[in-house]
């Protein structure tokens, strides 16, 4: 099968985004790779047990179609796998969500520190909210809210603590 080599880079930079930076106590990375070759292993394990779970998913197809319909479906298990992780850790979570690699969770404006503080705020502030919906862009980032990275490079990330609160993410390979 064809593999994406820059997967591994854009998983740890996910990861280290979310962990690091955002504030996420915890990602679970369900893992559908092929071969243990081509596992993603060699990246959640830079990261510290407690913060990064890779769940192994060989779930390649997902039919969602009704019984008998013409399309048999071929619909990517990550369905399967969201709903795996809701019924596996969701119990335990206060706030989940589902992202892909590509997909990053930002607060916009200068008031969050990061998504916890942001979280924080509308767990206090709106005690009925249960789901919380995102208008999704692809426009360019406001540069007057980047802060430029003066840190060493990422290839050898080990990412430490966070603060405890329960704030999780999945991604699917």
């Amino acid at each position: 099968t064809d593999t994406d080599s820059s997967t591994d880079a854009r998983l740890r930079e996910f990861l280290t985004y979310h962990t690091k930076i955002a504030g996420f106590d915890h990602v679970y990375v369900y893992d559908n790779s092929d071969t243990n070759a081509s596992s993603l292993a060699a990246v959640t394990d830079l990261f510290l047990p407690h913060l990064v779970t890779r769940i192994p998913w060989p779930h390649r197809v997902c039919n969602n179609n009704r019984p008998m319909h013409a399309n048999p479906g071929e619909r990517s298990s990550q369905y399967a796998a969201e709903n795996s992780c809701r019924a596996r850790y969701g119990p335990d979570t206060t706030w989940m969500t589902s992202l892909d690699v590509d997909e990053f969770l930002i607060p916009s404006g200068k008031q969050w520190n990061n998504v916890r503080h942001w979280l924080e705020h509308v767990s206090s502030n709106e005690k009925s909210t249960k789901i919380l919906s995102f208008f999704q862009t692809r426009a360019l980032p406001n540069i007057d809210l980047m802060i430029p990275y003066e840190g060493s490079s990422t290839s050898s990330c080990k990412v430490g603590e966070n603060a405890d609160s329960k704030s999780d993410a999945i991604f699917n390979s």
